[in-house]
């Protein structure tokens, strides 16, 4: 599990943010709401066949 987060901040500099721990939230700031990794990727089914 992997997301990249931009936001921009109120004086126009963007934020990057980085999650990979299953237990970790990730904040959205633009709708005032916190989620957790393993949430978001609930169902996903990951082919692990190589």
């Amino acid at each position: 599990m992997h997301i990249e987060q931009y936001f921009r901040t109120d004086n126009n500099k963007w934020i990057f943010s980085e999650f990979v721990d299953a237990d970790e939230n990730v904040n959205l700031a633009s709708i005032p709401c916190q989620i957790l990794l393993s949430d978001i990727y609930d169902k996903v089914e990951f082919n692990t066949e190589e």
